[in-house]
């Protein structure tokens, strides 16, 4: 298996969410180390369903209502997702066969990766040219990769 590089920054956000998540704990339960055991337990709950099938569905349909790129999106999008995918799964053979592109529907330029099968481009993105599209779609992949 290759050596995949750590993402600094996520790493500080979870232990942020988890200082705060165990200071509201706290508030509930008096004793430290009965509130830090439920705030880990529950912490561990919520990213474990993340990276399931159902917290990828959750996130999408959900939380983010992202949806399948219509016709003309996905002529737009699938040709750079797929030769950007192609070349990913060269360079990284365990990375999942299924991850799905969904379109988020906002005007900003940008694109996420959230769970290990879910790749979003902002509606905005179908205005910027191919080589930029193929850059940020190939940036999004390589988050798949450093998650997965």
């Amino acid at each position: 298996m290759k050596f995949q590089v750590v993402n600094t920054g996520l790493i500080i956000s979870l232990l942020i969410n988890f200082v705060i998540s165990f200071f509201f704990v706290s508030i509930f339960v008096n004793d430290d180390a009965l509130g830090l055991g439920i705030t880990l337990l529950i912490f561990i709950c919520s990213i474990g369903i993340l990276y399931t099938s159902v917290g990828d569905w959750w996130y999408r349909k959900i939380v983010l209502n992202l949806r399948e790129p219509n016709e003309a999106e996905a002529r737009r999008l699938m040709p750079i997702y797929n030769e950007v995918y192609k070349r990913a799964i060269t360079e990284s053979p365990n990375l999942s066969k299924d991850i799905k592109l969904f379109v988020y529907d906002d005007d900003d330029i940008n694109a996420f990766a959230i769970g290990l099968r879910t790749i979003a481009v902002h509606q905005g993105m179908l205005v910027i040219t191919y080589e930029k599209q193929s850059r940020d779609c190939s940036h999004k992949l390589g988050c798949a990769i450093i998650k997965g």
